[in-house]
């Protein structure tokens, strides 16, 4: 069925060329829609038995470009070809068809149907970046070409590598419809490729909007989070949407998107129901029932990080219910104190442990003696590390920063853990 009408095509393409000079504007228009219709037929059809055939197609499809870039909807068309093609080589459960490329979702298993040569993967790469060059005006073209780079790049990443700077920018596209498209397909280089954390650089780069990334370890001032809080509100939905997916498609940098997430709710109050319905598609997708069995696996980086960065804790309890559900600030503070405190203490944050008190209701000598168990067991592996530079940390607050804030000597912080450690061993032998 391929090679005839591939015949077709050719005979369509010699009756437009003939066409006189009068006829012309015509010609080409009628001849280009009915050849891209064609071939988009045909783009449907490409499957493991018929893939052979796949070097027609792409030959036409680069022989028709003269004609699409004459007028939009047919150079649209001529996207979708390359998407449908892609996607169906790839993926076949998905079912591609025609008028469904940018509507589909992203697949998120790839099993490819058949082995395409790199040369006509390239090929195809070139026509696409020949496409690039040329200005869309109409959203849909580019939500076609947002999904036709994303195809490629699952079908052959090596042959579609230069194409990843156009494609990420086209999360900045003014179009809410085409950045919605690219929030779905952003997840597929993190599925190609394996340098995950450079990629999440490069997304990060590109978001528009400023996520506060705990692997930088850059401190912000409390200007610096006021100044966050202003943010283009379009694009902030746009980062949330993709975070959420590249968390999904990524185990390696997984825990770091959540705790961006969590941060920006933290920092971005407006947007915390948005962050909140993003984890919860994400907790569903990982295989949890409910947000906070999830996020519970995630708790305790993601407070370590939102101390060590340093975002006022009074943002993170203004996002506790991202965390847990129907706690009062009180509650939470019991709730996180433990992975509060050894973080605080190791940055020998005054202001914010007088802050976690106040919170907690409770004086900072009674919390600290209270918490003494979680602080010691945290730094204890610290202290006996390799790093010299963390025993010291750690000697510090266990010797110095903990006994001076709790008001305890060293022989009443010795009785406390001898105390601990038989209840312990008083519990295992029972």
């Amino acid at each position: 069925m391929v090679a005839p009408a591939m015949g077709f095509v050719d005979e369509l393409r010699r009756w437009v060329s003939s066409m006189s000079s009068d006829d012309e504007l015509r010609g080409w228009w009628l001849g280009g829609v009915v050849q891209l219709e064609l071939l988009l037929s045909l783009c449907e059809l490409v499957n493991a038995r018929t893939v052979v055939h796949l070097p027609l197609v792409v030959s036409s499809l680069e022989d028709s470009f003269e004609v699409c870039v004459k007028s939009e909807p047919i150079l649209c068309k001529l996207l979708h070809c390359v998407s449908l093609a892609g996607w169906n080589l790839t993926t076949p459960s998905r079912a591609c068809k025609r008028g469904t490329g940018s509507l589909a979702p992203v697949p998120f298993k790839r099993k490819p149907v058949a082995s395409v040569s790199e040369q006509m993967t390239n090929r195809v790469a070139d026509l696409v970046s020949e496409v690039i060059n040329v200005h869309l005006a109409m959203w849909q073209s580019r939500s076609e070409l947002a999904d036709a780079i994303g195809a490629l790049i699952w079908l052959d990443g090596d042959s579609a590598k230069d194409l990843m700077e156009p494609f990420i920018a086209l999360l900045h596209d003014p179009e809410y419809r085409v950045r919605r498209r690219m929030a779905r397909l952003v997840a597929i280089p993190f599925r190609v490729w394996s340098n995950h954390t450079e990629l999440l650089d490069i997304l990060q780069e590109n978001l528009g909007v400023r996520m506060v990334r705990a692997i930088h370890a850059e401190a912000i001032s409390q200007d610096e989070s006021e100044t966050i809080e202003d943010v283009n509100m379009p694009m902030a939905e746009t980062a949330v949407v993709a975070l959420g997916e590249v968390a999904t498609a990524s185990a390696k940098v997984e825990d770091q998107v959540v705790f961006m997430l969590c941060a920006h709710a933290g920092l971005r109050p407006q947007q915390s129901s948005l962050v909140q319905a993003v984890l919860d598609r994400l907790a569903i997708r990982c295989g949890y029932s409910h947000r906070c069995k999830y996020m519970a696996h995630h708790v305790q980086g993601v407070l370590c990080c939102w101390v060590t960065v340093g975002i006022p804790l009074r943002s993170l309890f203004e996002a506790r219910n991202l965390f847990v559900e129907n706690m009062t600030r009180e509650q939470f503070s019991a709730w996180s104190v433990g992975s509060l405190l050894p973080p605080l203490l190791l940055s020998n944050n005054a202001s914010e442990l007088n802050w976690l008190a106040q919170a907690s209701g409770l004086p900072l000598r009674e919390l600290l003696n209270q918490a003494f168990a979680y602080v010691f067991a945290a730094l204890l592996p610290m202290h006996c590390s390799a790093v010299a530079t963390d025993q010291e940390r750690a000697r510090q607050v266990l010797q110095g920063t903990l006994l001076e804030a709790a008001q305890l000597t060293e022989a009443h912080r010795d009785e406390m853990i001898r105390k601990r450690m038989e209840n312990d061993r008083g519990r295992v032998g029972s």
